[in-house]
């Protein structure tokens, strides 16, 4: 047997010029062609690791979309639907049941003396409902409110005044209900599941210029306990929300001074937010006029306080041209409801 050279091959075998592989003479016997296959493919050599086979990537799991399935369920949801809109058309035509609900709900309110607790009470309540028995009770307390009964007033105004009842619904929810409300030709309750987005960048802001009491953050707290007229008068004007909130605490304060918070502009929307949750003031009539009047109040308020609004107020707000155009075209819709 010939010497190898560097490549491995014996040198007395004639290499391919175009392949680069040794041309075998005849005779050859078949361990050489096997010790010559094994070098080329690198077996049997220590300094050189046999490269693993590549393994080929698993398949991927199409999934296999059953249409037959896919139609079945869209048919169930939409047959839910139609269920739903029966359901409430049954729930208005006969609203003795809507009625016992609102009932319930107008007495859970009326026992609650803690204001403060209130709105968790009726959110649990109206969120364990159906959603036709829900539309269908907040239609009743509106009818209701509208007829001057002093209950249905009083629960309108709750939930016009702490937007966290209705507000904090789950998205989903709350659009299944503008939509089933819309199917049946219910106008008004839209506005209290789903406030309109009002674009403020168009109001001035705050500036320096505000007179009030330039003293530091806690003594102006603090001076909003005083019992001095002179200084109580000056504080109506902070901008700091938790100025006010003390300040509607003081028990030398007026209803006429929390107007003059409430129709303040340009205002802070947290100061339009501690006025309208205050348990004392909020449901004085002329401060829930004066937040519905002012553009700085945050829409959700506004639009939902509408309709807790003698029909004359309606009037002269939307002919005076105060409010933000969202909130103007609802306050429009309110009084051609109630005018209707």
């Amino acid at each position: 047997m010939g010497q190898q050279d560097d490549s491995g091959h014996p040198d007395d075998l004639e290499l391919s010029q175009e392949t680069g592989l040794p041309l075998l003479p005849g005779g050859v016997s078949d361990e050489l062609i096997e010790a010559l296959a094994r070098a080329s493919l690198g077996v049997g050599d220590p300094d050189r690791s046999p490269s693993p086979p590549e393994e080929e990537p698993p398949d991927t799991p199409h999934e296999v979309i059953d249409l037959a399935e896919v139609l079945a369920e869209t048919e169930a949801h939409e047959a839910a639907r139609q269920g739903d809109v029966e359901e409430l058309w049954d729930l208005l035509r006969n609203p003795i049941q809507a009625d016992r609900t609102a009932e319930q709900l107008i007495h859970r309110i009326d026992s609650i003396r803690e204001r403060t607790i209130r709105p968790r009470a009726i959110q649990e309540f109206l969120y364990s409902l159906t959603d036709p028995m829900l539309l269908a009770t907040l239609h009743r307390i509106l009818a209701r409110a509208r007829r001057g009964e002093a209950g249905a007033r009083a629960a309108l105004q709750e939930l016009a005044l702490d937007t966290g009842i209705l507000g904090s619904m789950p998205r989903e929810r709350a659009w299944r209900l503008v939509g089933l409300a819309q199917r049946v030709g219910i106008d008004e309750l839209p506005p209290l599941l789903m406030p309109p987005v009002v674009d403020k960048r168009r109001l001035p802001v705050s500036g320096p210029d505000n007179e009030f009491l330039q003293l530091p953050l806690g003594l102006r707290r603090q001076a909003a306990r005083t019992t001095d007229r002179n200084l109580i008068d000056r504080l109506l004007r902070d901008p700091d929300h938790r100025v006010i909130a003390n300040l509607l605490d003081n028990p030398r304060l007026r209803e006429q001074d929390v107007v003059t918070i409430a129709a303040r502009r340009p205002n802070s929307a947290k100061v339009l937010r501690v006025v309208s949750r205050h348990q004392r003031w909020s449901s004085r009539y002329r401060v829930r006029k004066a937040l519905t009047c002012n553009p700085h109040t945050p829409a959700e308020i506004a639009t939902r306080l509408l309709s807790t609004l003698l029909v004359q107020d309606l009037r002269f707000i939307v002919s005076s041209g105060v409010l933000l155009p969202e909130v103007q075209q609802e306050a429009v819709r309110v009084l051609e409801r109630r005018s209707g």
